[in-house]
């Protein structure tokens, strides 16, 4: 493969490299590099880098995206091809739940659900919701309790209804988790939940 060195200045970086991630887990996964159901993407191409920022007020705010080496690819398509999908009754009681912890689920299941295979960091779950940062922190400690005790079914499965990996441990991006929902999970989602696709 030939490479072009091309430069872009910085208010454009994040959708170039977006692009040419894409383009390049396009190829991978045509070549049966990786054998996903859909290349992932990482929520935040196109935004400025004030938005992308982890608040440090520096030029590293670029650095996320800088980080979408091989490795990188690997984990995040490794974890949606092994997240296990729960089965459709068990999202449709859970859809129909009215337990705190459950209703800030179903907010950041509905966000996730728009925009299946792509990973949203913490903080930009908070930000596309109404939940403060220590109300969705909470959750996910929670919720292992609730499905043991009215999701029995679903304990085997050893998964949340959302993927959630690692930015810093698995990543190499941030140090927050990053929350994500496989294409099949959605599709069911969407339809409990009476939602459309992002951009559709």
């Amino acid at each position: 493969m030939t490479y072009i060195p091309l430069m872009v200045h910085t208010d454009d970086y994040l959708d170039f490299a977006a692009t040419v991630r894409r383009r390049g887990l396009e190829r991978d996964s045509a070549s049966g590099q990786f054998q996903g159901e859909h290349p992932f993407t990482m929520a935040g191409a196109g935004r400025t880098d004030a938005e992308v920022q982890d608040g440090s007020g520096s030029t590293r705010a670029l650095q996320p995206w800088l980080a979408w080496n091989r490795e990188t690819c690997e984990a995040a398509q490794t974890a949606l091809i092994q997240h296990p999908a729960w089965p459709r009754e068990s999202l449709e009681r859970f859809a129909r739940s009215e337990y705190e912890t459950v209703e800030r689920w179903k907010l950041v299941m509905d966000h996730c659900a728009v925009e299946p295979n792509t990973f949203f960091s913490t903080s930009q779950v908070v930000e596309a919701t109404t939940l403060e940062l220590n109300q969705w922190r909470d959750a996910p400690r929670k919720l292992p309790n609730h499905l043991k005790k009215h999701y029995p079914e679903v304990v085997p499965l050893d998964s949340w209804p959302l993927v959630a990996v690692g930015g810093r441990e698995k990543l190499g991006l941030t140090h927050e988790v990053y929350w994500a929902m496989t294409g099949d999970v959605a599709e069911m989602w969407r339809d409990i939940r009476g939602l459309e696709l992002d951009g559709s």
